[in-house]
Formats: C-alpha cells, structure tokens, sequence
C-alpha cells in the first residue's frame, strides 16, 4: 500500500489536522502563526497550501481573510466536505509538488503544514519558486526530529509494529478466522502479548484492537465466519495504513542540520527565508517555522 493511501485513508476518516488535537494547546500556537500571516495577505490574494491535507491551513485563513481565492493540493485523494459551500475554495487531490498545476509568478502565498516535507527536492523548491509572485509569502510549518509530536508517534509506531509482528496478536487472529490457530491458542498469545509489553500499552491502539479482536472471535463462536474474515481485514489493513503514515510521519521530521540546508536551498532558488523553532507552552520543540517572501 502507497504512502499516498495511507494518507488517503486518514483523510477519509474526516480529520482536520494531521497530528495535533484541534482542541490541544499545541494546535493553539500553531494556529496564532497563522492569524499573523493572514494579516499580511491581500484581500484578494491567491493563496496555495502545499500538501494541504483537509485544508487545516485553509481553513484558519479563510476565517479571516474570507475573499481570498484558496487553493489547497495534496498527493492523496482529499474533499474535505467543510469547504464545499464556498465558491473560491478548491482543492486538488492526486497531484505532487513536483508539478504544481499553476502558471508562473502567478500565486501570492504559498503556505503548508506539517506537509511540505513529505515532497521535499530540488525540483518541488524549484516549483514553489517558480509559481510565486515576486514579493510573494511563504510560510512553512515543518516537523521538527525532536518535537511533542514526532517522540509520541516513535512510541504509537512501536506498539503497532508489536501488534502486527509475525506471529504477535493480530497476525495469530488471521490464523484463528483461518481455523488453524484454536481459541485457547489465541487466548494464550494474548495473555502473553499483555504480559510482554506490561504498561506500556495504550487504550487509543492495544486497547482498540482487543476489542476488534473481540469481536472476531464473537463473529466466528456465532458462525458468522464471513463477517468474521472482512472485519479482521479491515482491522489489518488499518493497522498496516497506521503503520505506514507513522513511519513516514517519523522519517520527514526535520534535523537542525537538514533544516539549515533547507533553508539555504530555498534561498538559492532566489527566495527570502529564515527558520525558526515553534515550542510549545512547555518549552519543548513542536515544529521549524520557515518564512519568507519571493525576491523581485
């Protein structure tokens, strides 16, 4: 499966941000970064969100800046429903950053959040270069190696892996719909699984997934075995999309070094950028912030 389904599939399930709780106090620092780039566009500025996911930048700049013409381009399959009431909002699923669908010098702000750097190259700077206006803003929210973010999902990416391990709990439950693992076999390696990994489980994925678990076995003692077979499908393919966004979530995470030759490489292709650290209300490192304008 595509990293590009993966990400799809997230979408799909109707979230906003990619990884920060709408209501968390992080999501709160991030979008005050947003409230002041909003007041530097132009009433009736073009404004394209790179990678842009269900418009979460779009979204929070369109609450202020209402009139502005909004464009939203993702690698993945997206129509985020909340947007489609509004005539100059629009969003392009299925297109890479590489080959951005716009004229040159012809967009006022380019903007991305916690997406960028899935298609970071020299080709997708190029492109950012290439379509923005001289004078043109740009700003970028950036996954930072060290952040509140990427830490927790290192720790969410190795208890799916632990589920999903050969012969670990959800491979076993194919072999229990299969019929060639019994109930008491299954049982044992999920008391042994619990045993294993002793607090450090969480409800959010193990406990999840016992439930499911649960339900197979249900649907197999009720003679239910088809229905039985699609849910543990639906419960593996899950868990593999998981592992998947995690893992890349994990591998685009910025350096200090990484982001220093980023910035530097945006500033050959002729743009204005500086970067720095956003922490949250803790102090800790949350994401690199890059702004900047076009030069011209």
């Amino acid at each position: 499966m595509s990293n590009a389904n993966s990400w799809t599939h997230y979408w799909q399930q109707g979230h906003l941000e990619s990884c920060i709780d709408n209501q968390s106090p992080d999501n709160n620092e991030i979008t005050a970064l947003w409230q002041v780039f909003a007041n530097n566009l132009r009433k009736d500025a073009v404004v394209v969100d790179l990678a842009t996911g269900n418009g979460s930048v779009i979204k929070k700049l369109h609450a202020i800046v209402p009139n502005c013409h909004y464009v939203g381009i993702d690698y993945a399959t997206i129509a985020p429903r909340w947007a489609e009431q509004y005539q100059h909002i629009e969003f392009i699923g299925n297109t890479s950053i590489d080959n951005i669908p716009f004229e040159t010098q012809s967009v006022d702000a380019i903007t991305s959040q916690f997406g960028f750097e899935y298609g970071l190259s020299q080709q997708s700077i190029s492109e950012l270069a290439r379509i923005l206006k001289p004078k043109g803003l740009l700003q970028l929210v950036v996954h930072h190696s060290e952040s509140e973010i990427v830490e927790p999902a290192k720790l969410r990416l190795q208890e799916i892996e632990w589920l999903i391990a050969p012969n670990s709990i959800v491979d076993s439950l194919g072999g229990f719909v299969a019929e060639t693992i019994s109930i008491a076999e299954l049982e044992g390696i999920g008391k042994a699984y619990l045993a294993e990994h002793e607090n450090k489980l969480t409800q959010s994925i193990s406990g999840q997934c016992f439930s499911v678990i649960n339900q197979v076995i249900q649907l197999v003692e009720n003679g239910m075995a088809t229905s039985a077979a699609e849910l543990f499908e639906r419960l593996s393919a899950s868990m593999q999309q998981e592992q998947k966004r995690l893992s890349q979530l994990i591998s685009v995470a910025q350096t200090a070094h990484a982001i220093t030759e980023f910035v530097a490489s945006l500033n050959d292709a002729q743009l204005s950028v500086e970067s720095q650290v956003i922490r949250s209300n803790q102090g800790n490192p949350l994401a690199w912030l890059i702004k900047g304008y076009k030069h011209g």
